[in-house]
């Protein structure tokens, strides 16, 4: 394994009198994949929040050397860290092939990105989008809207996301829920390939076989 990409110390998230995270350390190491495991209302969503930044925290979170603890979510996503969602949270608005889009080019201004991708030209990041889309199989849906697709599909699409930009740190949220057998065992080998290129996978899911 690599070096020490995820460094997590004493994270505490509080909530008024509610201690939802308490004290947590967490290393993963590149080319690593760590399960995160616990009953629901554990606070392990809340974990994920935390070193995405999205909910305040006490403690220390450093990727690939570098404290992100002052970095709003966008400025942590240039940074390395990819996220899923445990509902797939897509751009409903948008096609699958923008979804993936606006994650491929985070430093881009959304509106001037866009618009030439609406109109049939090729975006920004166009053959990493084609070759994620291609992993998951989603080559026929790129143009179609996320209420268009199935749950299961919806929560590849999410991941696909989480995963254009190719980042060091990757957090997964219950990626299995939704998926059929052969989804399943598609994604765990997709997972365990994404550890293979030496990112870091810190993964919460309830399916103990996975």
């Amino acid at each position: 394994l690599g070096e020490i990409v995820l460094d997590v110390r004493s994270a505490t998230v509080t909530y008024g009198g509610l201690r939802a995270v308490d004290n947590v350390d967490v290393q993963v190491r590149g080319g690593e994949i760590v399960g995160l495991i616990g009953p629901n209302g554990a606070g392990k969503t809340t974990l994920l929040d935390a070193i995405s930044g999205f909910v305040p925290y006490e403690g220390s979170i450093m990727v690939s050397g570098v404290a992100i603890d002052d970095a709003a979510p966008h400025v942590r996503a240039r940074s390395g860290l990819g996220r899923s969602w445990q509902s797939a949270d897509l751009f409903r608005d948008l096609t699958v092939r923008e979804n993936l889009l606006i994650a491929s080019a985070p430093k881009a201004d959304l509106f001037t990105l866009l618009e030439p991708v609406r109109l049939g030209a090729v975006g920004a990041g166009s053959e990493a989008i084609d070759a994620t889309l291609a992993r998951f199989g989603l080559e026929e849906t790129a143009h179609r809207r996320p209420s268009e697709l199935s749950l299961g599909r919806q929560k590849l699409v999410s991941i696909a996301r989480a995963l254009v930009a190719a980042p060091s740190v990757v957090l997964l949220d219950e990626p299995m829920a939704g998926l059929d057998d052969r989804m399943s065992k598609r994604l765990l080998n997709d997972i365990n390939n994404i550890a293979g290129t030496g990112a870091a996978v810190l993964v919460i899911d309830h399916d103990t076989d996975f």
